[in-house]
């Protein structure tokens, strides 16, 4: 509230500011390109500071890059909706549309904006979790999308030891085209999932899996294991790997 307040008082303040100098160029007899240039650096500056003011009421203090994308944001917003708003107004006065319909297109624009920034924020947070991955099985090599999930609590029956899931796709790649000596027996993992508590998985231990960060780190897990999932991995196939939740990425790179 108090930052749209903040906005509507700078733009009517703007706006008299312009009619203002208006006014005392003509009284002074002022060229008017003359007049309408001071006039328009005048709205610049004020139309670049009001928003800043509006964004430090609304979000309070904030690093300078998160500040940046808010500022974007807002002009992003209002460009949007004041082009909509626009075209209504016109269609308004042409076709003579009702007050609600108006209404209901300006709310159907917030949520619209609102949408498109909360699937940004998901698909930001997702990615800050995935890392490229190859995994090496004798001459086989299989370049993936791994992503570290805190809910792939899967481990070994026997000893314990933590399980990676893998996309039917990336199991063929790794194991159809090994040869026949370098494969080894698997062996049965039971796991439970919502709607199905006494799954089972395949599950094979192959040479290592290698996690790729940027700058150039890297960090290898000696002989994982891994285990073949009965179900899609991810939506639209953006990673084909679950990393075992107790993965640290941070640790002994390389």
């Amino acid at each position: 509230m108090a930052g749209a307040a903040f906005g509507a008082v700078g733009a009517c303040g703007e706006a008299w500011i312009r009619l203002l100098f208006l006014d005392i160029g003509t009284k002074m007899r002022v060229p008017m390109a003359k007049a309408f240039v001071e006039i328009q650096v005048i709205s610049i500056v004020l139309l670049l500071l009001f928003p800043a003011g509006m964004i430090r009421l609304c979000f309070g203090r904030r690093d300078w890059r998160t500040f940046l994308k808010l500022y974007v944001m807002l002009y992003l917003e209002a460009f949007l909706a004041g082009g909509i708003l626009e075209a209504v107004r016109q269609q308004v006065e042409v076709q003579g549309v009702p007050f609600w319909a108006v209404f209901f297109l300006t709310a159907g624009v917030f949520f619209l904006i609102r949408f498109f920034y909360l699937f940004y924020q998901d698909v930001k947070e997702e990615r800050k979790y995935c890392y490229p991955v190859v995994l090496k099985y004798g001459k086989q090599k299989v370049n993936a999308i791994g992503y570290l999930d805190t809910g792939n609590q899967l481990v070994r029956p026997k000893d314990r030891v933590p399980v990676h899931v893998v996309s039917e796709q990336v199991w063929k790649q790794l194991f159809d085209g090994a040869d026949k000596e370098e494969k080894i027996p698997g062996e049965i993992i039971p796991f439970s999932t919502i709607g199905n508590p006494y799954g089972q998985m395949e599950a094979m231990q192959i040479e290592e899996i290698l996690l790729k960060f940027g700058y150039g780190k890297k960090k290898v897990l000696e002989k994982p294991w891994i285990a073949r999932a009965p179900f899609p991995i991810s939506r639209g196939n953006r990673y084909q790997i679950l990393l075992h939740g107790e993965t640290d990425p941070e640790s002994t790179m390389s």
